[in-house]
């Protein structure tokens, strides 16, 4: 990692607090000089171990090392902030800001037809492409990393548990057995079986993430294996057990990827570019594609990379847009199965305040018997009610569905559940 400089962080006007994580604080903030808009990640790493401190100076040296690219996050500066006192360690991230929220945010509250969530999800896979030509793991693909602007861009973000990996002969897609962590990184309605179980993992541990981000792309946000606590998301990750989406509604084609993709024996997902082989993405009604499946017919050596010539105009500074009102980026993994019904959207769990009213309502007896049949879930939502869907220009403006339902609901999954 290059050296990085000591600075006052004042250049900078800061607008609103807009997330956190586990070691930072996310902030929008207005460059001073030139206007521009941008997200500011602050990690406080004074009291961190050695290895959280080195996970979150991670993400800063895979941006420095990765070139332009229109699907990845545009990354600016990184610097230490200028503090008073010695013992004080503050580690700044300059990142273009996303004013169209997230995906997960996205999904909430928008139903996307089959040709909508195809647009999008190339979009996704040329940004992982991208990672995977430079042989680095992003290990926590999931529809909070996935970020959208306004303009219609979209990226990949939150390279905090990635890894660049050294391939070996003959087996180019495995972490060398020295590199795998001992941590268990990620999240877990995204993780892969192989990453849940601590064993050696690659690029196809991205690909079973993909497969998921798929999933809920044509389910209307349902997580594909959401459950009512966290060791029932484990066992049916374990057992590669989800509902099959109905193929009266979502194309054969499109549910074959989903099935290559979830595969749990990792040797038998696709590669990332098989991925963009698939027939179903050729299908994709955008002409950008042809020079994608031009670039892809290329012999691709394990170290040729996607060249950003093409690209410059995404690394400029973009146009100044209106704020109104602060989009706020902190949303948690999508709601478990166990409480939503059946053709119903994901629900946003009240916020705890919210549960001290109802509690005392109408309702205790309703959420009395879910706690006492259910352990607490850490997957369940405790977050405020998302704000609009961010307006993305694609180019059919009938690609919002109404509903897209599902092949089968278990009753226990569902219909059990009361209003």
């Amino acid at each position: 990692m290059q050296e990085l400089p000591v600075k006052s962080k004042d250049i900078y006007t800061q607008l609103a607090h807009i997330g956190h994580g586990t070691y930072a604080d996310v902030f929008l903030c207005m460059h001073k000089t030139s206007g521009d808009y941008v997200c500011l990640k602050e990690m406080d790493v004074s009291f961190l171990s050695s290895d959280e401190r080195e996970r979150c100076l991670t993400e800063v040296t895979i941006l420095q090392h990765l070139s332009a690219h229109p699907n990845i996050v545009g990354f600016r500066e990184a610097f230490w902030k200028e503090s008073l006192e010695e013992s004080q360690q503050v580690l700044i991230l300059v990142l273009d800001y996303a004013d169209g929220g997230s995906l997960a945010q996205y999904l909430r509250v928008t139903r996307t037809t089959e040709e909508c969530a195809r647009e999008i999800f190339i979009e996704i896979v040329r940004g992982v492409l991208h990672l995977h030509s430079h042989h680095i793991i992003h290990r926590d693909l999931k529809c909070d990393n996935i970020l959208l602007f306004r303009s219609g861009r979209i990226v990949v973000g939150d390279f905090g548990t990635s890894k660049q990996i050294i391939p070996t002969a003959g087996e180019n897609q495995v972490l060398k057995k020295q590199d795998l962590t001992a941590t268990v990184v990620g999240s877990p309605l995204y993780m892969s079986p192989e990453l849940l179980e601590g064993k050696l993992h690659g690029f196809a541990t991205d690909i079973w993430s993909l497969g998921c981000v798929l999933y809920e792309l044509l389910s209307g946000g349902k997580p594909s294996f959401g459950a009512a606590s966290y060791p029932a998301v484990v066992i049916r990750i374990t057992q590669g057990e989800y509902d099959q989406l109905d193929p009266e509604v979502v194309s054969k084609e499109a549910c074959d990827l989903i099935d290559m993709m979830l595969q749990k024996e990792p040797r038998k997902r696709p590669s990332i570019m098989e991925v963009l082989r698939s027939s179903w993405l050729e299908k994709a009604a955008i002409s950008e594609l042809k020079s994608e499946v031009a670039f892809i017919n290329e012999p691709l050596s394990p170290y040729s990379v996607i060249s950003a010539d093409s690209h410059q105009a995404s690394a400029k500074p973009y146009d100044r847009f209106t704020t109104g009102s602060v989009i706020s980026t902190r949303f948690p993994p999508p709601a478990p199965m166990g409480i939503m019904k059946k053709g119903a959207s994901p629900r946003v769990a009240a916020t705890r305040n919210q549960k001290r009213l109802i509690r005392r309502s109408s309702s205790i007896k309703r959420k009395r018997n879910l706690s006492r049949s259910r352990v607490v879930s850490p997957l369940i939502w405790l977050d405020e009610e998302p704000p609009p869907p961010p307006v993305l220009p694609f180019r059919n403006p009938s690609l919002v569905a109404p509903s897209i339902p599902f092949k089968q609901h278990r009753a226990t999954d569902y219909d059990s559940v009361e209003k």
